[in-house]
């Protein structure tokens, strides 16, 4: 069966099996850039991947999310780059505290940069860690939040939420932009003849400026030209409806009626959701006591917001060798995908052959 989901910028990869510390990255193909999602144990993951990732959205600072900076750094300090940090509130002082454990006596001007935003219900924090000072620490502004999002660009909308796990822990939500995308059918009932006037109309669309004067010749007579000074115009004449996709990403958080409700609001109409779902239904009371989910909580989330994919992650490692009974108690809503991991993954990546699909 075809899926109907087909990413146009995003490339995601999950790098952990179903008991592993979460970590999700996700490839920005226009950019050749990566986000990183959660930061746990990230040894098996390539240099080069590592390279390519220009933010890091990081949910909370419990080990198993956030013991990784300490590999990430080390593969990105000499970059002469600046790498943005998201998380939650205090997150600027615990990364600088952990950078701090090590001497700086030796820096250099191309060392990287941190710019960490610290997002909390109502605001956003700035900081920046110069590399090039020995990491030197300064608040830069606070900025009010009006709504969930963080952060965006050309391509991409990343949002934020904030749910209790006895501390604050986030939640996110990746959008992309929508892609340039015409429809031929269109195209041919305008009577249009395909030439340059396209491919100016696109570097239009990413760039956003104007192409000028946009001159097409028509399939009925090709001496006629059609003249169009508006490609706003131009391009709502032919272009092709589509849904932007998006990524949900939840993890440890309290089956309560508020953390649901954020949850439902946030991940509204997302294409894949990965989402913890740390014990079994009979163990509801030890979830209930961690504030973590267990799979009758996933299955009323997922019934819920009845995404295109599914993706449950980060079950307790007292499951280990035992884990067969936990899809097993998994019921998704129809048109719902169940991706599956194995338990354990080690020294490599997740690779596509890794993975069972499940169509409900």
């Amino acid at each position: 069966m075809k899926s109907p989901y087909s990413f146009s910028f995003f490339q995601p990869t999950f790098f952990s099996g179903l008991l592993d510390d979460p970590l999700l990255v996700i490839g920005i193909k226009p950019l050749n850039t990566s986000i990183l999602v959660d930061c746990g144990q990230i040894d098996h993951i390539a240099k080069r991947t590592l390279k390519s990732v220009d933010a890091v959205f990081i949910t909370h600072t419990h080990m198993d999310h956030f013991i990784g900076m300490d590999s990430f750094i080390r593969n990105n300090i000499v970059s002469n780059r600046t790498i943005r940090i998201y998380g939650p509130e205090s997150i600027a002082r615990r990364l600088h505290s952990k950078i701090m454990a090590y001497n700086w006596n030796l820096v250099e001007e191309y060392f990287c940069d941190f710019e960490v935003y610290e997002i909390s219900d109502h605001s956003i924090r700035n900081f920046c860690l110069k590399g090039s000072e020995q990491f030197s620490f300064t608040e830069k502004e606070t900025i009010k939040r009006t709504s969930f999002t963080v952060y965006e660009n050309d391509h991409y909308l990343a949002e934020a939420a904030v749910c209790d796990h006895k501390i604050p822990v986030l939640i996110f939500k990746f959008t992309e932009k929508p892609s340039f995308h015409v429809d031929d059918k269109k195209i041919s009932a305008m009577g249009f003849k395909t030439g340059p006037w396209l491919e100016q109309l696109k570097k239009w669309f990413y760039k956003k400026q104007s192409p000028g004067q946009l001159d097409i010749r028509l399939e009925t007579d090709d001496s006629e030209v059609l003249t169009f000074d508006n490609p706003i115009q131009l391009y709502d004449l032919i272009k092709n409806e589509s849904r932007c996709l998006s990524i949900g990403y939840v993890t440890d958080v309290g089956f309560t009626q508020s953390n649901i409700k954020t949850i439902l609001d946030l991940m509204e109409k997302t294409t894949l959701f990965l989402c913890e779902c740390t014990f079994l239904k009979s163990h509801k009371q030890k979830a209930r006591e961690s504030f973590h989910l267990c799979t009758s909580d996933l299955n009323t989330l997922s019934s819920a917001i009845r995404p295109g994919f599914l993706l449950p992650m980060h079950l307790s490692k007292t499951y280990l060798n035992n884990s067969g009974s936990f899809y097993e108690e998994l019921v998704l809503p129809f048109g719902s995908t169940l991706i599956k991991l194995p338990e354990r993954i080690k020294n490599t990546p997740l690779l596509p052959k890794d993975i069972i699909m499940n169509n409900f």
